[in-house]
């Protein structure tokens, strides 16, 4: 186990230890992740991480300013990586030639609308709600909502499914 500090726009969002077997996964939904030892400042949320390393406290803001900062605008970049994560295993699947985009994309169409918006509670809720249909399969499968599903709860701090 080790700490790490979780950065979204050049932001420390939060602070985890984790082991080597759930580092992929956070740094996956993450911009950016710093090592913590005891040879480093520990950080704390909402403080900024210099490209030397070294963490500072953060300017101070207006409340409506620091939402946007450490809320939406991580949890809508996040949302945009998971969007093109599936969008690119898609490509490479053949969704193309096979004739599905469009009703791969009308089934997915709620939970992206939410990843985009950065509600990642709602797009959790709406992938609760796909219905699996085995005319889009490879595309849409219960393997691949629960790879989806488990990444957004991570996102949340949640347990996977």
């Amino acid at each position: 186990m080790a700490r790490y500090a979780l950065i979204q726009n050049d932001y420390v969002v939060d602070i985890r230890e984790l082991s080597d077997e759930e580092y992929p996964d956070v740094a996956m939904c993450h911009q950016g992740m710093a090592p913590i030892d005891e040879a480093t400042q520990t950080p704390k949320v909402g403080w900024v991480i210099l490209a030397s390393g070294r963490a500072i406290p953060p300017p101070v803001y207006d409340p409506v300013q620091y939402a946007i900062d450490m809320i939406a605008l991580p949890a809508m970049a996040f949302g945009e990586r998971i969007k093109d994560m599936f969008i690119a295993e898609n490509i490479l699947m053949g969704i193309t030639l096979a004739q599905r985009t469009k009703d791969v994309g009308l089934a997915m169409k709620d939970m992206m609308f939410w990843l985009a918006s950065g509600s990642v509670y709602e797009a959790l809720a709406a992938a609760e709600e796909i219905a699996l249909d085995p005319e889009l399969e490879p595309f849409i499968t219960a393997e691949r909502i629960r790879k989806y599903k488990n990444l957004i709860r991570n996102y949340v701090r949640l347990p996977p499914v």
